[in-house]
């Protein structure tokens, strides 16, 4: 996998000190996994002065990425744009997150404007290069290929 960031949406709750959702800390150890030596980056939506950095240095975050927008973050479209921006800027080649709907919507939303594949609901995933192989626990769904 080449060096370029593994980067994760850092999901979490709007309240001044609350915690990541329940999740992130598992996505953040597959992140390190596919990560194979490439950095992990956060991507963090929120108030700049909540992100719990002491905690994220724990996950093997190296990197958070703050966005900032002129519109919602909170929305899904705002949010997808600026992940994109994220995306260009640090040539990332895979994006992770938590499974819930606003996720996915940012994903699709993610994936139609990089022209890239998205995968939703994986159980597993498993980083051979160029094949990615994930479990979503569907008999029919056993391998993605990233080409």
């Amino acid at each position: 996998m080449p060096d370029t960031p593994v980067l994760v949406l850092l999901d979490h709750h709007d309240l001044p000190g609350a915690p990541l959702r329940a999740g992130v800390a598992d996505v953040l150890a597959t992140a390190r996994a596919l990560a194979a030596g490439a950095p992990v980056h956060g991507v963090w939506a929120g108030d700049p002065t909540q992100v719990p950095l002491a905690e994220l240095g724990r996950e093997g975050v190296s990197q958070v990425h703050v966005l900032t927008a002129d519109a919602d973050l909170r929305l899904t479209a705002p949010l997808a744009e600026a992940v994109r921006q994220v995306v260009a800027d640090t040539g990332t080649e895979l994006v992770l997150a938590t499974s819930t709907f606003a996720n996915k919507e940012v994903a699709a939303r993610l994936g139609l404007a990089i022209d890239a594949g998205v995968v939703t609901d994986a159980t597993g995933l498993e980083r051979r290069h160029p094949v990615t192989a994930l479990d979503t626990g569907h008999q029919h769904d056993r391998e993605f290929r990233d080409t």
